[in-house]
């Protein structure tokens, strides 16, 4: 079994890198990465009321695999604002999350690295926190049809029948949403993560995304970078 397991792994990394390739081109990416809405260095107009601190990994007691309450507020929050309906619902079918590829999102990790424009404590935290490999939370808030998979499971899925086994499986499905783990600026007040949404072959979208701590909660504050690419 290992001698077909080893070919495989490999060109799943081939595959990411060749559809970042591919997202990259088409959304012709070729600056430095940019934070953009209250995205970088976070100002204390945007803090949230309170003057609530950064969410941090022990404050909440969570293991370095595993992401914090704060960070699933987060996911929830961002996922409502960015695919629900102008009338304000969401889209009728299942969110099928998992974390991200780690060939693909490595790609972007080092246009985030060589940036010089993204706040230095978000940006440490993040990294920090997708050092590691992680499992999203069994669910995530205000997502009303919803499946978390871990990277094994997806693994299984698309090595058994591809994009055909997922919609076999998810007939539904809004897609496949990869989310990284969360950083945030040392007030707490801003955030920043890796999101990737696949819905067949190279098509999707993904890229670094700003959240905005607010009164009312989290809110979409833009992209940081976004590729698009049609199948």
């Amino acid at each position: 079994m290992s001698c077909q397991r080893r070919p495989r792994a490999g060109t799943r990394a081939r595959a990411a890198i060749a559809r970042a390739a591919r997202f990259m081109a088409a959304a012709a990416l070729a600056g430095a990465l940019g934070m953009t809405g209250g995205c970088g260095a976070h100002s204390s107009a945007g803090a949230p009321a309170g003057g609530a601190g950064p969410a941090s990994l022990s404050a909440e007691g969570a293991g370095p695999d595993t992401v914090t309450i704060v960070e699933n507020e987060v996911y929830g929050a961002l996922l409502t604002e960015l695919y629900a309906n102008s009338d304000g619902r969401m889209p009728t079918g299942t969110f099928v999350m998992a974390p991200p590829e780690r060939p693909l999102v490595a790609i972007f990790d080092s246009m985030l690295i060589a940036s010089d424009s993204v706040d230095p404590h978000t940006r440490a935290e993040y990294l920090a926190r997708n050092a590691r490999a992680f499992e999203l939370a069994p669910t995530v808030p205000g997502l009303p049809d919803q499946v978390v998979l871990t990277e094994a499971e997806v693994d299984a899925i698309f090595i058994a029948g591809r994009w055909q086994g997922f919609y076999e499986r998810y007939p539904d499905a809004v897609g496949l949403i990869r989310l990284s783990r969360v950083g945030f600026s040392q007030d707490g007040g801003s955030a920043l993560l890796f999101v990737a949404r696949h819905t067949s072959g190279l098509a999707g979208e993904l890229g670094f995304v700003g959240m905005r701590r607010t009164a009312d909660g989290w809110r979409f504050a833009g992209w940081a970078l976004r590729a698009i690419s049609a199948p």
